[in-house]
């Protein structure tokens, strides 16, 4: 055994504590974009708009899909952390070009979309929001 191994360990942190305390503190600006086509459940939906503020929720049994742009690393980052306050699966992830996105945005064939703030402003995201959409967003300064 290596000393720097055996000083990780008495320190308390491992590769896994590290880890942890990475994904578990999201940074970032972002917005999450829930379909209210798909979440009519009024408390549900407000339970996912407070978790997406980034704010502690009770277990909530349902599940949720997240399309993220692929060239958006701080969004897919900042979701990496939430989804780790989550149990496990109940968050699917799929990474999609930031045009078919958009075109599932404009169609509402969509469960929630999340990019970072600087995305959202930068592809102009804004545009195609409607009454059936609603809009969470967090600005960490």
């Amino acid at each position: 055994m290596s000393t720097g191994y055996i000083q990780r360990l008495i320190s308390g942190e491992d590769a896994i504590t590290s880890a942890t305390t990475v994904i578990d503190t999201p940074s970032g600006s972002y917005v999450a974009i829930i379909n209210l086509e798909r979440h009519t459940n009024t408390h549900n939906l407000e339970i996912w708009r407070t978790f997406f503020k980034g704010e502690e929720i009770d277990f909530l049994f349902e599940d949720i899909s997240v399309l993220i742009p692929k060239g958006d690393p701080n969004g897919l980052d900042i979701l990496l952390s939430l989804q780790s306050r989550l149990p496990e699966n109940q968050m699917v992830i799929r990474k999609e070009d930031v045009t078919l996105v958009l075109s599932k945005m404009e169609n509402h064939k969509f469960d929630i979309i999340f990019v970072s703030k600087e995305m959202y402003d930068t592809m102009n995201f804004e545009h195609l929001l409607d009454d059936s959409m609603t809009v969470v967003i967090k600005e960490n300064l």
